[in-house]
């Protein structure tokens, strides 16, 4: 047996199978991401904002990316691309959103369109936390 350090698509392939496979053993859920999304805010022609992410456990949308630039903050942009995210869950049957943000950024926004924190990682990085926050949108 050999370790080797590698990234093929091949390998990738290899192991969503397995874990595929391994999974149908115990639901009949899809329990693997899907397609990506992306949402973006624009003044005119110029971008000032947006999100990403994919669709995760087969009911679950998760956010990969959400930025919006510094000098558009305050507008509700943010907000309205975060209630764009949740309404579209919704419309594809998820039953709510996850995401990661770090304790330099804005924990508090989230906190006020009802997110939940439900994990934290200390010293990611160093200094600083890392915070799982979750909504669940089927209530």
């Amino acid at each position: 047996m050999e370790i080797r350090s590698s990234s093929t698509q091949e390998e990738k392939d290899f192991l969503e199978r397995g874990l595929e496979e391994h999974s149908k053993k115990f639901t009949d859920q899809d329990t693997f991401e899907r397609d990506g999304f992306g949402f973006f805010a624009y003044d005119k022609e110029k971008l000032i904002g947006g999100i990403s992410g994919r669709i995760m456990k087969g009911s679950w949308v998760r956010v990969d990316s959400f930025y919006v630039d510094p000098t558009h903050r305050g507008n509700d942009i943010g907000t309205k691309l975060m209630q764009k995210v949740e309404e579209y869950a919704v419309e594809i049957g998820c039953i709510g959103v996850t995401f990661f943000t770090l304790s330099f950024e804005a924990h508090g926004f989230y906190e006020k369109l009802g997110y939940v924190v439900y994990g934290e990682l200390k010293d990611y990085p160093v200094g600083f936390s890392r915070f799982e926050l979750y909504k669940r949108l089927d209530t």
